[in-house]
């Protein structure tokens, strides 16, 4: 039941549209076991540094033993959808047993920004390294978040709608629990320097 933000290199910059975030199932499966519902995002565009107040219900019909997550993040263009490979990471990557994943992402932090985030969801989401994962229900009404700056490399990843695609899948039996796209609009306020230091835009 991890819920990841990540953000990477795009290759053109686009006028930003979107003033509500746009959720959407993709599961092939219409019944599969994990349910995320009521999703709600502020503010939108998503300024990065920043606050967002996220609110979301996370259902799982069933026990299971923990799960993998394939992310697809993609920057809508003129041409259509760029795919934004992964990167240190960072972007349409595939993590394996999400119970250990926001442990990792804290110790490796990733491009100087994934620690700052895994530790806030830590702490946000109950039991986040308990596996299997038991049959239950968990809202999150209100929640505030703190994006970090985007980091120097990552500069074009700014002022642009993006499409972020992530997948479960059951450990072990490879099936399907949920498949989830969201999208949003991204600005980018600053960029951080690899010492972290800021440079205003």
């Amino acid at each position: 039941m991890k819920i990841l933000v990540t953000f990477i290199l795009a290759v053109v910059t686009v006028q930003a549209r979107r003033n509500e975030l746009v959720f959407e199932d993709c599961s092939s499966n219409v019944d599969h076991p994990l349910q995320i519902t009521s999703v709600q995002v502020t503010p939108m565009p998503i300024v990065a540094p920043g606050n967002i107040t996220l609110s979301f219900t996370v259902e799982s019909a069933r026990d299971f033993n923990g799960a993998d997550v394939k992310l697809r993040l993609a920057r809508e263009t003129w041409f259509g959808s760029v795919r934004i490979p992964c990167f240190r990471n960072i972007g349409s990557c595939t993590y394996t047993n999400t119970c250990t994943l926001l442990d990792r992402m804290d110790r490796g932090n990733w491009l100087h920004i994934s620690s700052t985030i895994a530790r806030q969801l830590k702490a946000m989401i109950p039991h986040y390294n308990t596996c299997p994962v038991r049959r239950g229900r968990t809202v999150f009404t209100d929640v505030q978040l703190q994006l970090p700056s985007i980091p120097t490399v990552l500069v074009l990843l700014s002022n642009g709608d993006y499409s972020f695609q992530f997948k479960f899948t059951e450990r072990g039996t490879g099936e399907e629990l949920g498949c989830y796209r969201v999208k949003f609009t991204l600005a980018s306020g600053s960029t951080s320097g690899w010492l972290g230091r800021r440079r205003r835009r």
